[in-house]
């Protein structure tokens, strides 16, 4: 059990508001309990992020199977015909249902020209699940316009008039990947989960006129699309990190920044003291000491297979000291978090729950590897995730992808 009950914090405002609302962090009146709950973020629906930034095409893959037709739910009226081999009512790679493009059956949906798909500047948005394959895969396409599509390598493309821009990262066959593409006139940007992956420098025009195929080209897309958008304007940084954080509120994940792809403006200096609490290197998280210790995190590339972005660094003096992350209570319910650490000296333990009621329920086994941590809470209403070290000479060890999901109630 987490027993200091003390506080000091070096963090100031919105960050300082967020890290001491948890019971094992936060001391005060109820009054001022309730004053700081109301400036923690609250997540909103994917859709409803999606319509604030005024997309001129959405669409939302939501149609019964064997529909003709591609709702346009932006109110703009850019519905699709569905021409062949889409396969409507399969699970999303969000929280909703989706379609199911399979390149052997040669599938696409064709939107007919119109001004507004002919925007000067542009974003191109997507929820998507790749299969994988051995040549290059249509996602979206208007000849000498734009396009978008994914490489045999699985690193995504983008084209606007005949210039092109190739991603760093890659999709992974058959994980979920929220993408984004932007275009201001002078430079492609691609992000993948909401955090940038590259920026190049771009001119060309991507206002010729023709039909939109989406899914279908030369070489057809094998996957599952969800939650298509297009928008005549560059989707600013903050908000491409809104919409990703809103698909994990979505999904389950209670965790913001999990992949760590988001940093501080400036590294935080290392924590030292008893019982004291500050900022990670990472957006989201932050460190905490029990006993009288030194706590530092640094944000690096990843090494984990299959891992995406970043992952955080932490090296701590003491035991019971790491990284916290806390949030708005998810309900009366369990819930199970699950982390990837590596441990290179010591041991990491994981626990989320409520407060001073959290427990850690997962411990490392192993040092010079990667490890899957799953730990279910330890009390409720969980509001509390903790990567913890437990030796009393503290560890150094790094972590990659952070979930913490409800449970279903049991019947």
């Amino acid at each position: 059990m987490i027993g200091q009950r003390e506080l000091e914090l070096q963090a100031s405002g919105e960050d300082t508001a967020r890290f001491v609302a948890s019971g094992v962090l936060l001391f005060g009146s109820a009054e001022n309990v309730g004053a700081v709950a109301e400036l923690l973020p609250a997540h909103f629906g994917y859709a409803a992020q999606v319509l604030d930034d005024a997309p001129v095409a959405y669409y939302r893959f939501a149609e019964l199977a064997g529909a003709h037709v591609l709702a346009d739910s932006s109110g703009h009226g850019a519905d699709g015909i569905v021409e062949v081999g889409v396969a409507f009512g399969h699970p999303g790679a969000g929280a909703g249902m989706a379609a199911r493009f399979r390149a052997s059956d040669t599938p696409r949906v064709r939107v007919p020209d119109r001004p507004a798909l002919r925007p000067a500047q542009l974003s191109i948005e997507a929820l998507l699940i790749w299969s994988g394959g051995d040549a290059p895969q249509a996602m979206v396409a208007k000849p000498a316009a734009y396009g978008l599509s994914v490489l045999a390598d699985g690193r995504v493309r983008a084209e606007v008039d005949t210039a092109g821009v190739t991603s760093t990262g890659a999709l992974i066959p058959g994980e979920p990947t929220h993408l984004v593409v932007t275009f201001d006139g002078t430079a492609v940007a691609v992000y993948l989960n909401g955090v940038v992956d590259t920026v190049s420098p771009v001119t060309g025009d991507p206002t010729a006129a023709g039909d939109l195929a989406i899914g279908g080209g030369p070489n057809p897309f094998d996957g599952v699309l969800d939650e298509l958008a297009l928008y005549d304007h560059p989707l600013p940084e903050d908000r491409v990190r809104a919409h990703a954080d809103a698909v994990d509120a979505e999904l389950g994940n209670l965790i913001r920044n999990a992949t760590f792809g988001r940093s501080r403006p400036s590294p935080p200096p290392p924590l030292t003291g008893a019982g004291v609490g500050g900022l990670a290197a990472a957006e989201e998280w932050f460190v905490w000491n029990n006993p009288d210790a030194t706590t530092m995190t640094e944000l690096l590339p990843t090494t984990r297979p299959d891992g995406r972005g970043h992952m955080l660094h932490v090296v701590t003096t003491g035991g019971l000291c790491g990284l916290v992350q806390t949030w708005t209570a998810a309900g009366a319910g369990p819930a199970v978090a699950e982390a990837w650490v590596y441990v290179v000296a010591g041991a990491v333990g994981l626990g989320c729950g409520n407060g001073g009621g959290t427990s850690i329920d997962a411990v490392s086994t192993v040092t010079g590897r990667w490890e899957h941590l799953v730990a279910e809470a330890g009390s409720t209403p969980v509001d509390e995730l903790i990567p913890y070290f437990g030796p009393a000479d503290g560890a150094d060890f790094y972590v990659d992808f952070v979930v913490v999901r409800p449970l279903p109630a049991a019947p």
